[in-house]
């Protein structure tokens, strides 16, 4: 589990840039049965707690469950670069295109996936070590 962007570009001095200029991510499916695990409203985790520096978390958080999303094939999801999300493990090569859309200005940085705490990613994001089943990915088809 992780974000795409660098935390200190998305919230320089502790508050989010503007929701026109937030960078994006794109999931484009190439291959059927793709699909992404996410934490929706886990950016507004991000708000109110840097997730690589928390030793304690600020009261009045609550954990939020993985939500599994499939993505049929020539679909694409569009997301936050700051969205709490996980790519999933498949039994065979399976390929998607992934991409980033920033604003003039925002510094990308190499190998800028955000990293979480352990106390942050164990207290509020639910479900991030949990195996995916056929039931989950039947109901996330299901939409």
């Amino acid at each position: 589990v992780h974000t795409d962007g660098d935390y200190d570009e998305m919230y320089p001095q502790g508050v989010a840039l503007p929701e026109e200029r937030f960078p994006l991510s794109v999931l484009l499916a190439l291959q059927k049965d793709t699909y992404l695990r996410v934490w929706r409203g886990g950016h507004k985790l991000l708000e109110r707690c840097p997730p690589d520096e928390a030793d304690e978390l600020p009261p009045g958080l609550q954990p939020i469950d993985a939500e599994l999303v499939h993505v049929p094939v020539g679909h694409m999801i569009i997301f936050r670069q700051d969205l709490p999300h996980g790519g999933e493990a498949y039994e065979r090569e399976h390929i998607r295109l992934h991409s980033y859309y920033e604003p003039t200005g925002y510094k990308h940085l190499v190998d800028a996936v955000g990293p979480f705490s352990d106390i942050f990613r164990d207290t509020l994001l639910h479900g991030w070590d949990r195996p995916t089943t056929s039931d989950d990915r039947k109901r996330a088809k299901e939409g």
